[in-house]
Formats: C-alpha cells, structure tokens, sequence
C-alpha cells in the first residue's frame, strides 16, 4: 500500500466545509451505554478521523429519522468508541482489533439485556469495516437478534460487476485489504436481504476498492432517509 494514497484523503479532512466540521449536530451518543435497554437500539461506526463517536454524519442524521418515526424514548442511540484512525484502514481487517471488539461487546450486552429490542448496526466507511469484521467471529445468539445492517461508503464493499463471477482481487493500487470483488457485498454471516450497502456513483473506496477520497465519499447524509426506510422496513416484518 502507498501511503502517499492517505494524502488526499488527509487534506480532505482538514479542508472539508465548515459546516461538515462545525456544524452544532449530536456527535457523540451514548443512550445504550449509560440508558439501559429500549424498544430499539442503534449501533453506530463513525468513520475515520470523525468526531466524537457518531461524527457529524450520516450517522446523526439517521438517528435523527428513526428517533421521528418511533419516539426519542422509544429509541436508544449509540456510537461507537473506537480510535477511528485513518492508518487501520490499511490493516488486515480495514480497523483495529479494540473497535472490533467493542461493538461485538455493545451487540452481546443487548442481546443479552434487552431480549425484546429491535437491533439496528449501521457505519460509514471505516466504521462499516468494524461491521464485516465484528460479524466474522459474533456469537450466533448475537447476529440473530440483529434485524438490520446499513453501511455507508463501505471500505470493505465492492459494488458487484455484471458476470464477474471468478476471485479476482481489485486492480490498481492503492487498494484496500486486496478485497475480492466475489461475494464482497456481504456482511459476513449474516443475511444480504436485511443489509442495505449504500455506496454514492463517484465514490471510489466502495464502488471500485480504491482508497481514494472525494466529493462523493463525504455526502451521505443525504441518503440517510434511503436508510431509514429500509431500517423501518425491516423492523415491520421482524
């Protein structure tokens, strides 16, 4: 991997917008951790380098949706707190072993605590790298009571191509983890029909492998309501 790859995505972060950096929205949500159980609980991975534990989006804007459509006390938000570093993106599992570990112990902790919840996970890029990782080695009891996935800008996603049907890595560097393109489109051990992998046309971390910010890994908050159908979706038909 170059590391020359992480400059552009280096100088996105220090020079993205003002109002992507200081906009007053909830970056940092723990209802789970310090609430208890409620009738639904969001899980939620920032992605790397944002703020506090849910960073300035997708992931408020999403909370926000659900929390409008089920009641604020009806819905327990909660970010992840992980280092969110942008060099794990370069590691075995594109994140470090202690955010992996951290939400497997959110989801086991629900699981166990809360046996009438309804279980959302969703991340952004990095943090949806913490998803495919938690879910490899997840106890059973655990993904089962999962109702729904939703992954923005996904590091470890590749968008399916037509006919590709042979265990190619992706080509050209830099790319991320030589992620192949076959069945890349899954969240390990878990069913694709209550996933939804949300991956904006330009976006070339998870539409083509490539660790290679721009414009359109940074504007997800505008798809946030496309997530929150598909979480009220399929919390109806749990």
């Amino acid at each position: 991997m170059k590391i020359a790859a992480l400059l552009p995505l280096l100088a996105s972060v220090s020079a993205a917008p003002l109002s992507l950096r200081d906009d007053p929205v909830r970056t940092t949500a723990n209802e789970f951790v310090e609430g208890g159980c409620t009738d639904m609980i969001l899980f939620y991975a920032r992605g790397s380098t944002q703020d506090g534990n849910m960073g300035a989006s997708p992931g408020p804007k999403l909370a926000s949706l659900l929390e409008a459509k089920y009641g604020a006390d009806k819905v327990a938000v909660q970010g992840l707190d992980y280092k969110a570093d942008l060099m794990e993106n370069f590691s075995e599992n594109g994140t470090d072993d202690a955010a992996i570990a951290a939400l497997q112990a959110h989801l086991v902790r629900a699981t166990s605590q809360c046996p009438a919840a309804k279980i959302v996970v969703a991340g952004y890029s990095q943090g949806a790298a913490v998803i495919h990782a938690a879910f490899k080695t997840l106890p059973a009891e655990a993904l089962a009571r999962v109702n729904a996935v939703v992954t923005f800008g996904d590091t470890q996603y590749v968008e399916p191509v037509a006919g590709f049907d042979t265990p190619e890595t992706v080509a050209n560097e830099p790319c991320l983890n030589n992620r192949s393109k076959k069945n890349a489109d899954k969240i390990p051990n878990y069913p694709a029909k209550h996933s939804l992998f949300i991956c904006n046309k330009g976006d070339t971390i998870c539409e083509e492998g490539k660790l290679e910010y721009d414009e359109a890994h940074s504007d997800y908050d505008r798809r946030a309501a496309e997530a929150a159908d598909f979480v009220i979706k399929m919390l109806a038909e749990a």
